[in-house]
């Protein structure tokens, strides 16, 4: 299904580092018989969420559609920005909590329901976890690094961040803008191995001034570095023909 992080830096600039696998499943009887490319963490001018659970796409649709004020959803940007700024001062997203009911009146099964890590930069930054009835969590206190993970590969997550601390692989006293990308790329790394995750990551970095996405540039450096192995392997067995002139 899915593996999305949200990590928050404690040294050096205030940021949040997200990130999640691309791969949307289809599932019979819980076992995984097809893979595509989706979009897991979705943008607006100052909030930024992703989700896990179902794959209910046009109830996703139309809940982002609304988030980021599109009028064919009876939205605007005004609209939008009310339902964030609610969510946040109430710490209870009444519009998730709606979604999932509507999901639920088709399937009937709480896994199909969706679960969200949200982060914002205004009117500060902060991050939560969103559950499926629209609460908001913050990060465990138990927790020595500032993160929240969500879906399938989240156990697998939590366990991998807690041995790389053990370990002293992260200084957790010092996890500023590249310890938090990297902390993400390492859990996107983990998250290949389950087979129901990979197919690339998205990366999202948001700062108190910026939200930067960074996934097509990733996408885009993978399909060049492929290009040139496949160049290489292909010089490897056909030589390019040297052409000697007398």
């Amino acid at each position: 299904m899915t593996t999305i992080i949200g990590v928050r830096t404690n040294y050096g600039d205030d940021a949040i580092v997200l990130a999640s696998d691309r791969q949307i499943g289809d599932y019979e009887q819980e076992i995984l018989t097809a893979k595509g490319l989706g979009k897991k963490i979705q943008t607006g001018p100052f909030w930024v969420m992703g989700h896990s659970g179902g794959q209910q796409k046009r109830c996703i649709t139309k809940f982002f559609g609304i988030l980021k004020g599109y009028k064919n959803y009876s939205s605007s940007d005004e609209k939008a920005r009310e339902i964030i700024q609610i969510a946040i001062r109430k710490k209870r997203f009444y519009e998730v909590d709606e979604l999932n009911a509507e999901i639920s009146r088709s399937e009937d099964d709480i896994d199909s329901t969706l679960e969200f890590i949200l982060a914002v930069n205004n009117p500060k930054l902060e991050m939560w976890k969103v559950n499926e009835f629209g609460v908001f969590h913050d990060v465990p206190d138990s927790r020595e690094i500032d993160y929240i993970t969500i879906g399938s590969g989240a156990d697998a997550a939590v366990k991998f961040i807690y041995n790389q601390i053990a370990d002293a692989r992260y200084d957790i006293e010092r996890i500023n803008t590249r310890a938090a990308i990297q902390i993400a790329r390492d859990v996107m790394h983990i998250s290949e191995k389950d087979p129901a995750t990979g197919l690339g990551y998205h990366l999202i970095i948001m700062t108190k001034d910026s939200i930067k996405e960074w996934g097509e540039e990733i996408k885009k450096a993978v399909v060049e570095a492929q290009d040139i192995k496949i160049k290489s392997i292909q010089d490897y067995y056909d030589p390019p023909q040297v052409n000697s002139s007398a």
